[in-house]
């Protein structure tokens, strides 16, 4: 499976990962992608989450970009946690694509074929 956490550089982002890692079929053969405005903030979460020591009985990638499109791409749900400030850019605010099934902000996004 591959899940996109908008917002991966929140520190909120490890207990939900570390949470999923307890079933590792999971993750297998997909992956974890943070995406991020400030890419040294999805890096250093990267970088928590591959020396979580659940981790190693997980078969998967774990990315991160500041490009949401390309983290969105092929993803199979995606999360994104309320902002803090409750401002969102507009580039990032849910959107609605001919494969979406549900959009709702601050849940996880389930897409399906077209």
């Amino acid at each position: 499976m591959n899940i996109t956490f908008v917002g991966g550089g929140s520190l909120r982002i490890l207990p939900i990962v570390r949470a999923l890692f307890q079933n590792p079929e999971v993750f297998e053969g997909g992956s974890i992608r943070l995406v991020d405005l400030k890419l040294e903030r999805a890096e250093a979460v990267g970088t928590l989450i591959k020396r979580c020591p659940e981790y190693r009985n997980v078969n998967c990638e774990v990315v991160w970009t500041t490009d949401l499109d390309r983290a969105l791409d092929g993803a199979d749900l995606f999360y994104r946690p309320p902002p803090l400030n409750g401002n969102l850019p507009i580039r990032w605010r849910c959107r609605p694509r001919a494969n979406t099934a549900i959009c709702i902000p601050t849940s996880f996004r389930s897409t399906v074929p077209s």
